[in-house]
C-alpha cells in the first residue's frame, strides 16, 4: 500500500546536475583496507566544488579494473 521494500511509494528523489571541475592528479596512493583489498586513491591539487575543498578521490581497485 504506502511503502515498498526500499522507500515510500509517495517519495520522489530529485537529482541535480553534477558539478565538474578540472584539477591536476599529483600522485596515486595505494592503501590496503582492513579486509586486505588494495585500493588506489588519487591525490589531487585541491579544488573547491560547491563549497567543499576536494583533495582526494577514490579510484577503482585492481579487481574492478580487470573485471571491466
Amino acid at each position: 500500500a504506502g511503502s515498498g521494500t526500499r522507500a515510500p511509494r509517495w517519495a520522489i528523489a530529485y537529482k541535480l546536475p553534477a558539478v565538474e571541475k578540472i584539477t591536476r592528479l599529483l600522485s596515486v596512493e595505494w592503501n590496503v583496507g582492513r579486509t586486505g583489498i588494495i585500493a588506489p586513491r588519487a591525490v589531487l591539487e585541491p579544488v573547491e566544488i560547491d563549497g567543499s575543498t576536494v583533495g582526494y578521490a577514490t579510484l577503482h581497485n585492481p579487481a574492478d579494473i580487470t573485471r571491466r
